[in-house]
């Protein structure tokens, strides 16, 4: 079989084996790489993390094994510099975490174009934010950003609430419960539910603005689905 998809998952198994998964536009794909981490391994580089493969896999009674692969594109611009690279990571853990097969189709076009503009040079914590956003409108996660979720208001919006799952107007806002955001925070959340795939590099926002967003939205993750994202330690170490 013939799969052409993005690497998201290289795990060492035993000496000179691992196990890969792959995304593709229409299922994620999970394979045992026999040998590639022999010097002499012709499969090496086509399984290397974050690297788009055209892969030849057969399938038997242990599961899928890799038979050969060709690379596509290395994106190795992206993997050279350190904030990139944990952004990749991140963009990694989350898909592996979360995306199952009923979903992949719908944020692919969203992990390629991720790992386009990263190799590109684009902000990376944009990205990270932008894709992590989107993640969650396919799992079932999104948070209402055209109008108050509460009253369903389109005006005088003046707080964010991840528990009531979007924005809050003023008609609605409950001191003991929501908090004031800036306009600034509050387009930021607008921009990043809304955006397609054409618009991931038309607007890059500050570090310190996205820092503080992925962690609202990790741990809106975490309560919502259980799920701890390990990578974003290091980014905010990082960063």
């Amino acid at each position: 079989m013939e799969i052409v998809g993005l690497i998201t998952r290289f795990t060492q198994f035993k000496e000179n084996d691992a196990m890969i998964s792959v995304v593709t536009l229409d299922k994620i794909y999970s394979f045992l790489a026999r040998g590639v981490l022999k010097v002499s391994s012709k499969n090496k580089a086509s399984i290397q993390p974050f690297t788009k493969s055209q892969l030849q896999i057969s399938r038997g009674k242990e599961g899928y094994s890799l038979r050969t692969g060709i690379v596509l594109e290395s994106y190795e611009h992206a993997k050279a510099k350190l904030e990139s690279l944990l952004v990749l990571s991140l963009i990694g853990e989350l898909t592996n975490k979360v995306i199952t097969n009923g979903e992949v189709n719908n944020i692919y076009p969203f992990l390629e174009q991720s790992f386009i503009l990263l190799n590109e040079d684009f902000h990376p914590l944009t990205i990270a934010l932008i894709y992590f956003a989107n993640v969650l409108k396919v799992i079932g996660l999104s948070l209402e950003v055209n109008k108050c979720v509460i009253s369903g208001q389109t005006i005088e919006i003046c707080a964010i609430s991840l528990i009531d799952g979007g924005l809050i107007s003023k008609d609605a806002f409950d001191p003991l419960k929501h908090a004031y955001a800036s306009e600034r925070k509050i387009n930021i959340y607008r921009q990043i539910f809304l955006a397609q795939v054409k618009d991931m590099n038309r607007v890059a926002f500050l570090d310190e603005e996205c820092l503080e967003i992925l962690k609202e939205l990790s741990v809106y993750l975490s309560d919502n689905a259980g799920t701890y994202l390990k990578s974003l330690k290091l980014i905010n170490e990082t960063f």
